[in-house]
């Protein structure tokens, strides 16, 4: 039965997740200036940065959305940076360097 069900699965085509083509093409923007960005700062930083940023390209993906929520929390877990104040500061230094962060709770 499992051989049959290893298989199966094998066969099946894997379907890709559809991401809206505005979508794409921001994260596509973003991340060729979050690249040349990141040349900006020294390259302790750099790291730091490119963690960050990335993990909320890979959300906007994820959530085919163009606004994402970006919890401090869920960034610790993203890019294991424990350090929220860390991950405050990159998020200030990426804000209209690469988007744009809104801190408005309501």
């Amino acid at each position: 039965m499992w051989n049959r069900a290893v298989e199966d699965d094998n066969t099946r085509p894997l379907s890709a997740p559809r991401v809206d083509p505005v979508v794409w093409a921001a994260v596509q923007a973003a991340e060729a200036r979050l690249r040349a960005a990141a040349w900006l700062v020294p390259s302790r930083r750099r790291v730091t940065l490119l963690r960050v940023g990335y993990a909320v390209l890979d959300r906007m993906t994820r959530t085919n959305a163009v606004r994402v929520p970006v919890p401090e929390r869920d960034l610790v877990l993203d890019t294991g940076i424990s350090d929220r104040a860390t991950i405050r500061r990159a998020l200030r230094w990426l804000h209209e360097r690469v988007g744009v962060l809104d801190v408005e709770a309501f």
